[in-house]
């Protein structure tokens, strides 16, 4: 699988960054003005380094628990770090960055098959359950899928 970042310029898709070392980038967020993608695939979180408005290259981070399938990631309304669903194992976490690592805490487990989206509204986190695992070959699931509150979140 390609690890590619793209941008959008006009209607033209324009590619900064290819490395098959991160096959599997997935969900990003800004925070501080720095891009920060994860690997869905291998539970890494990288910083995007920029230099003269273009991307340079990216560290990948040092994180004190490893993530499990991280898939939707988004800023904390605060600015105090990075929400995370981590659809491998049912829960919902947040990542407060140091430089180049990070610390890792649980923010809410629930019973979600496919977590794999995260949003913060009016102060409450809510997890989208996707139901990946029951799609059929046409692409429909056989339940609904779901915006859940993580309870204790935050």
């Amino acid at each position: 699988m390609n690890g590619r970042l793209l941008h959008l310029e006009g209607d033209a898709l324009v590619e900064d960054l290819a490395d098959t070392a991160i096959g599997g980038v997935d969900g990003l967020a800004f925070l501080d003005g720095v891009l920060y993608v994860n690997n869905v695939q291998t539970g890494d979180l990288y910083r995007i380094e920029m230099a003269d408005g273009a991307v340079s290259g990216y560290t990948t981070l040092t994180l004190d628990r490893a993530l499990e399938g991280p898939d939707g990631m988004r800023t904390a309304a605060d600015g105090s770090g990075l929400y995370v669903a981590e659809n491998a194992a049912g829960r919902v976490s947040k990542i407060t960055i140091d430089g180049d690592s990070g610390s890792v805490e649980t923010v809410g487990q629930g019973n979600w098959i496919s977590a794999t989206a995260i949003a913060e509204v009016g102060g409450q986190l809510y997890v989208i359950d996707t139901q990946f695992p029951s799609m059929g070959a046409e692409g429909a699931a056989d339940i609904p899928f779901n915006a859940m509150a993580v309870a204790g979140g935050m």
